[in-house]
């Protein structure tokens, strides 16, 4: 499930967002994304890769929240987000790590 804690916009729907509001929205996300890229280069191993690892997710999780609520234009965002999620969990199985618990991954 989306967690509802992190920055949701006031407006209840992307409707009543301008293009201008989402287009900010999907440049935070990207920002996200890339440090998420980051972090998972970092994620070598040990109990530090663990955490790094989930908080890769976090920034994950938060940046696709945001692709979704700026509808189309958030769209190639999301696809990239899905493709890191993916490489997060690949690397979790190569490092022999545990799933975080109660995680959408």
């Amino acid at each position: 499930g989306k967690g509802g804690w992190f920055m949701r916009p006031a407006k209840a729907n992307a409707g009543d967002l301008s293009r201008a509001e989402m287009k900010k929205m999907v440049e935070k996300g990207n920002g996200l994304r890339r440090s998420a890229f980051q972090l998972l280069t970092k994620a070598k191993g040990g109990d530090e890769a663990q955490e790094v690892l989930d908080e890769c997710l976090v920034l994950l999780n938060i940046a696709q929240g945001l692709y979704e609520d700026s509808g189309v234009l958030g769209q190639h965002g999301r696809d990239a987000v899905a493709a890191l999620k993916s490489a997060v969990k690949a690397r979790r199985k190569k490092l022999k790590l545990d799933p975080p618990s109660g995680a959408d991954v």
